[in-house]
Parts: C-alpha cells; structure tokens; sequence
C-alpha cells in the first residue's frame, strides 16, 4: 500500500486508478497512435497513411514512457498496474479493422491517397481510414490504360467478350476487396 501512496513536497497523494490515467492522461497522450484489433487480438500503431502491426512490447514500452512523464507516477510503475491500464486500453482503443474494410468497399487506398470510387476523389490519409495496406501505385486519374495490358486481357480472354467481362469484374472486386460473391 505504500507503494501507492506517497509524499510530495509533504502532500499525501495516491496514484489514479488505471481507469482515470487512461482516460485522463493516456488517451490524449497517444492521441490516436495506437488501436487494438479485438478479433486478431493484435495492436495497430498509425504511420503516417496506414495502420501497422505493432508488438504488446512496442505497447508496453510507449505507455510506459507516457506514465514515466507523469507528475504523479514517473518511476513508480508496479507490473499489475501497468498491466491493468493495458487491458483498459484494449477496451478503449478497440476496433475490428476486417469490419471496416467490409463496409468501405467503396475505398482503395492508393500511395498518395485513398481513392472513393462513389465520387472518384482522391482523400487524403487519415487514422479514421483504418486501412492496414495499400497499393504501391499512386492514384493518377489522367492515366491511361496500358496498351500491353489491354493486349494481355484479350490474349488470355481469347478475345471472348463473357470471360473478359468476367475477368475485369474479378479485377475491380479484388482491388475493392469485396468478396460478397465468393462462393
């Protein structure tokens, strides 16, 4: 118990719960950096257009940096309290990044931007876009289609418009990540 209390500058103060540091000090602090995927059971930390597989270490070891800034806590981080803050955290910072995906099928993230096929504007990257990938590509809407390539889908459609049509229609759904008609 005396770990958790303490004096300073002969004032009596106690720790905050693991509650209240997260909520009070931690969220801000990691000002939309990291989020947890409940189904994969994986920490995700934002980099500057995707989120990216991060380790529970890589976690631990940025809340522990932002617990050691504290006025209140500094070195005074006991293993079960950290313990509990991260176990908020995953409660607080939680997402399902396939369910997204799903209902942003609409969305293609390109490398200069995410590409919204209902208005063909090019977004900007932000951490609400909750992509995990991107194409190695940039979006360019003045681009035209290669001719190599047009050859290439006739040469293996055999020119037959059905498979083309067929092939194509694979194409986009592969690129919109839709899989509703997979069998």
């Amino acid at each position: 118990e005396d770990d958790i209390n303490d004096t300073i500058n002969n004032v009596k103060y106690t720790l905050p719960t693991e509650f209240e540091i997260c909520e009070d000090y931690l969220l801000k602090k990691l000002n939309n950096e990291f989020l947890f995927d409940k189904e994969v059971s994986q920490w995700y930390k934002y980099d500057q257009s995707i989120w990216q597989v991060a380790t529970e270490e890589d976690f631990k070891l940025e809340i522990i940096k932002h617990l050691k800034n504290h006025k209140l806590i500094k070195n005074r981080i006991r293993i079960s309290y950290l313990t509990n803050i991260i176990l908020f955290l995953k409660t607080l910072l939680k997402t399902n990044f396939r369910e997204f995906s799903n209902k942003n099928i609409n969305l293609i993230p390109f490398s200069n931007g995410i590409l919204d096929l209902s208005n063909n504007i090019l977004l900007p990257f932000s951490p609400e876009l909750k992509f995990t990938s991107k194409l190695n590509i940039n979006y360019d809407p003045e681009a035209k289609m290669d001719k190599n390539f047009i050859d290439w889908l006739l040469f293996i459609s055999n020119k037959n418009q059905t498979f083309l049509d067929v092939l194509r229609s694979y194409l986009f759904l592969t690129l919109t990540r839709n899989n509703r008609l997979q069998i």
